[in-house]
């Protein structure tokens, strides 16, 4: 058609436009916000042509890589406007669907745009299952230390239902790094309220994880492997070395979980050497006494008793 019906009401006009955006159809879009403008010509329609002039203008070829630069570019001009755009959400959907059909022609080692994890992609177009298992991949064969990889990796599984698994991949998210976690994905209503009950006393985030084991909001870290064990010990003598020359909290932060998990695997470190129990749970008291006194009933409460070695520290 080239005119609307009089008899067509505004809204259902502009909800057809807004239809046919959700579905990408961006120029038909844009043909009919021209009919919508004249006539409705006192109606507002700004918003949707803005959006299908920018698609319309920056129709991209079908690589992923372009398709990709394109959409960050979209992001870019509407924060820059500050549009409120309630079905966003919807055109992202779609939008990712059609670039992870594109990725699926790809050849299969790739596993990252712009530095952007495409598994991150499949999680915006709702393919799960290929989500996961591009972050499995991307962790293992590209970034073993990449806490943005386990953030997203710990909301597909709550997204599973299954809270464990979410929670170890969270709990490496926040060691690794927890200013590299995407907070919007972190939906898991314990872990939130660890955060927003910590963040009065303290501002860094690295806090989070000593805390959530601790309270048993994270499972226990168990290192299996001498050699894991040993690379460890390593981290925690680098760290050492730092904070006894900046003693800043996040170092703080970061060496107290290192001796909170080396503490927890105690029975193996005479395997390994370097490291003495009674020197890891000294560390543990002087950086957060408070802590450490809850970690001292968190032994106690699951292993029966506490190490002899560490009573003069209660």
């Amino acid at each position: 058609m080239d005119e609307l019906s009089l008899f067509d009401a505004p809204y259902m006009s502009k909800n057809r436009i807004i239809a046919l955006i959700e579905n990408l159809d961006f120029i038909k879009a844009k043909n009919e916000t021209g009919i919508f403008r004249k006539a409705y010509p006192s109606m507002d329609i700004e918003t949707e042509s803005i959006i299908c002039d920018f698609f319309v203008k920056h129709e991209s070829l079908p690589e992923p890589e372009k398709l990709y630069s394109t959409w960050r570019d979209f992001e870019r001009l509407i924060y820059n406007l500050e549009l409120k755009i309630v079905y966003l959400p919807a055109i992202k959907k779609n939008y990712f669907k059609r670039l992870c059909l594109e990725l699926d022609k790809q050849p299969d080692g790739i596993l990252s745009i712009n530095d952007e994890p495409v598994g991150l992609f499949y999680l915006y177009a709702e393919r799960i299952k290929t989500a996961k298992q591009k972050l499995e991949k991307a962790i293992v064969q590209q970034s073993p230390n990449l806490s943005q990889l386990y953030g997203y990796l710990g909301y597909i599984h709550f997204l599973n239902k299954d809270l464990p698994a979410s929670r170890i991949c969270l709990r490496e998210a926040f060691e690794i790094g927890p200013y590299g976690i995407d907070l919007y994905f972190l939906k898991d209503k314990e872990i939130m309220e660890l955060i927003n009950g910590l963040n009065a006393e303290y501002v860094t985030l690295h806090w989070i994880v000593s805390y959530g084991c601790i309270q048993r909001v994270f499972p226990p870290k168990t290192i299996k492997l001498l050699e894991d064990l040993r690379v460890y010990v390593n981290e925690f003598l680098e760290l050492e070395k730092e904070y006894q020359k900046d003693n800043n909290d996040v170092i703080r932060a970061r060496l107290f979980y290192k001796c909170l998990i080396l503490s927890d695997n105690n029975k193996r470190l005479q395997h390994v050497g370097a490291v003495e129990l009674t020197k890891l749970r000294k560390y543990m008291k002087d950086i957060n006494p408070g802590l450490f006194k809850q970690y001292l009933a968190y032994v106690e409460e699951n292993q029966g008793s506490v190490n002899s070695n560490s009573n003069s520290f209660v």
